[in-house]
């Protein structure tokens, strides 16, 4: 066996090494090509290699080498660098996290951001709302106003906020 020179690789067995494609570099064993985030090296039967799209609920960043699956509860598209979490949750590279209190995201969203003052998240997280308490309501309602959100609860009779 001999080595590849610099900028090829090639799979255990092979005859011969292949040129790493423009937009790759190799791993450092040499037995792989990285390739650019949403797509994985593969080799095929005749030993020839591509850089192939990551599948459906599968990502890679640019620091993996391979695609991973994405986190229970989250999607992605073919080609993807993340997953899409659900509302409430932000992508933080590698999983979902929940927002912190007084944070929202909608689904997909790659950071949490802060409720302005006198408003409160939503139930799902998805986004910051008024809240009026008890109004006759059998359950949680949203209704638009011109700000937003405007939140009713079935709770106590104080009014939160503005609405």
């Amino acid at each position: 066996c001999e080595t590849c020179e610099e900028q090829t690789v090639s799979p255990q067995g092979a005859l011969e090494c292949q040129r790493c494609p423009v937009g790759t570099r190799p791993l450092g064993d040499g037995s792989t090509c990285i390739c650019p985030a949403g797509t994985e090296w593969t080799w095929d039967d005749l030993l020839i290699g591509s850089c192939l799209d990551c599948p459906k609920n599968q990502y890679k960043n640019s620091e993996m080498s391979s695609c991973g699956a994405c986190p229970v509860h989250s999607t992605s598209s073919t080609r993807s660098d993340h997953c899409i979490c659900p509302a409430g949750q932000y992508w933080n590279g590698t999983a979902c996290e929940t927002c912190e209190e007084q944070k929202v995201s909608p689904q997909g969203a790659l950071e949490c951001q802060r409720c302005p003052v006198g408003t409160r998240p939503l139930g799902d997280g998805s986004t910051c709302c008024h809240w009026v308490i008890d109004q006759p309501a059998f359950a949680v309602q949203q209704a638009q106003n011109g700000h937003g959100m405007t939140c009713f609860h079935l709770s106590s009779r104080h009014r939160m906020g503005m609405g």
